[in-house]
Order: C-alpha cells, then structure tokens, then sequence
C-alpha cells in the first residue's frame, strides 16, 4: 500500500508543511516508510492505517492522499478483475449456445428417424397401441 507519494497528483499534497519540509524524493519515501503504519483489524476485511507528521493537518493530507491512491488502484485492478471474467463468461456462453443447437439439431435428427422407424410420432399427434 505505501504508495510514491511523489507520483501522486495532489496539489494539496505537494502544497502542504509536510512535504515542503524534505529536500530530495528519497528523504519523502524515507519518511512515509518510518511514519505510515497499516494494520488489519481484527474478524474484518478492514486495514487501519496511520500516519505521523510534525502537524496534524499535514498527517491527515498525507494519509489521504495514499488512501485515496490505494482505493483508485484497487478499483483499477477490480475492473481489470471484472472485465476478465465477463470475457470468460462470455466465451463459455458461446460455447454452451454452440453446443445446445448442436444437441437440439441431433435431437431432431433423432426424431425424425425415430418417427420414420414408426417408434416416435411428432408432437401433436397420437397413436393408440
């Protein structure tokens, strides 16, 4: 999850003390990997993250900045996710509408050499034994 912070295009983020305050990109990932602490909470699917800084209200840009990261490439790789299994179904679809009208036309077949055997009428029609 920890994310590089200099990628992101957050102009909050890049305006704000906290990332002001570092010379070089390596001091900024430095930072984030002693300061940003994720854990998951316990009988959920949730994380809890964190994140210190000199000022609160750069620690509340900071973290949002690299959840909202988080949640816009977890729905990216979702979707790639999704999209994958509607091409998968999609194909089993064809196949299995392929194979029924194969069946149905075997079917037919069957019964048509059934009825000519006289072992089979055609719907509609009866025939007492």
């Amino acid at each position: 999850m920890i994310t590089d912070v200099m990628a992101l295009q957050n102009t909050e983020l890049h305006d704000c003390r906290w990332f002001k305050s570092f010379a070089n990109p390596q001091e900024i990932k430095k930072n984030v990997r002693d300061n940003l602490k994720i854990a998951p909470l316990p009988e959920t699917e949730l994380l809890q993250a964190s994140f210190t800084a000199s000022d609160p209200e750069s620690a509340r840009i900071v973290l949002k900045a690299i959840v909202d990261d988080h949640i816009r490439l977890e729905k990216i790789a979702n979707s790639h996710t999704v999209n994958d299994r509607l091409v998968t179904l999609k194909s089993t679809q064809a196949t299995y509408d392929m194979r029924r009208g194969t069946l149905g036309s075997d079917i037919s077949d069957l019964e048509a050499q059934l009825q000519s055997a006289g072992y089979y009428e055609a719907a509609g029609e009866h025939q007492d034994l």
